[in-house]
């Protein structure tokens, strides 16, 4: 249950369940005892749920619960039938389990463990299902070229054949789940934060639009105050919708007012900073160019 239960969200086990059902029930007419998908407790529990949302037609006879599928419930079992063989959810889904199986082992005290062990193991089950041999593999591969796992590779598979977490792939479990996409995402933003931050280098130059720059300098509460400000300011400039910008102005406004502490506390204005860098950034290229133009322009930097 414990595997099961952290892995489906609630509408997904439903769709499991509507899948077990309509495997059992070929016709319309036939009703099926629920304590035969996982227990009892379980069966009863999703059935009462299932009812409520017009999916099966349930009968309660001497002690037991019987439930016919609906032409909605068949709706739904399809649904969940087309993601569990959707590759674009199979494909992630295969690097968090690796990822998760990884941690587990090292924990336990095995270094680097098989790679395809994983397939004797529950953490290699998606939505109820076996990840093949090949899926592992795959994701083996990838998480190899990211710098999340390290191990022994060979010519005939694309990923170590024995493997074990890098750094990196230990901060993806603890801070992202084992989930990549995330993981991914927080490191951009985090990377975007840090050249934002370093922008006010005395005397430095910037080039607008390229595809990176940092300059390693630190920067005082003061300057960081100064800069919040300069992003404060260009907001109503940049085209954003109303909705991010004034989340975005909401995160900027609690980070001035933590630098504004004698002891600001970095992490609140690391996590503010980053939130609103991330608003920033999702209304795209030429939004995020803009600002560090207006912040380039603030600092007296040039900008090509």
């Amino acid at each position: 249950m414990g595997r099961w239960a952290r892995t489906l969200d609630r509408e997904t086990e439903l769709g499991a369940f509507m899948a077990w059902l309509e495997e059992r029930t070929p016709g319309n007419r036939e009703f099926i005892d629920v304590e035969g998908f996982r227990g009892r407790e379980i069966g009863f529990d999703l059935v009462k749920e299932s009812e409520a949302y017009g999916l099966v037609e349930v009968v309660l006879t001497f002690g037991r619960c019987i439930a016919r599928i609906l032409p909605p419930g068949r709706r739904l079992a399809a649904q969940y039938r087309q993601r569990l063989k959707d590759p674009r959810w199979r494909i992630p889904a295969a690097r968090t389990s690796l990822l998760l199986w990884l941690y587990r082992q090292d924990l336990e005290g095995v270094e680097y463990p098989v790679t395809s062990d994983i397939l004797r193991d529950d953490e290699s089950l998606y939505l109820g299902e076996r990840l093949t041999e090949t899926e592992i593999d795959r994701a083996a591969g990838y998480l190899y070229e990211k710098g999340l796992i390290e191990g022994t590779t060979t010519g005939e598979t694309r990923g170590p054949v024995r493997a074990r977490l890098t750094a990196q792939g230990q901060e993806c479990v603890e801070r992202n789940d084992g989930d990549v996409v995330a993981y991914q995402r927080d490191q951009r933003r985090a990377a975007t934060v840090n050249n934002i931050g370093t922008i006010n280098n005395h005397g430095g130059a910037l080039a607008v639009g390229s595809s990176g720059f940092t300059q390693n300098v630190g920067i005082d509460p003061t300057t960081l105050a100064q800069l919040v400000q300069t992003m404060l300011d260009s907001l109503d400039t940049l085209r954003m919708t109303d909705a991010a910008r004034t989340e975005a102005r909401t995160e900027l406004e609690a980070v001035a007012q933590e630098l504004e502490q004698t002891d600001p506390e970095e992490a609140r204005v690391n996590t503010g900073l980053g939130r609103a860098v991330q608003y920033v950034m999702d209304a795209g290229q030429p939004v995020v160019t803009a600002l560090l133009m207006q912040i380039a322009r603030a600092g007296g930097l040039p900008t090509a």
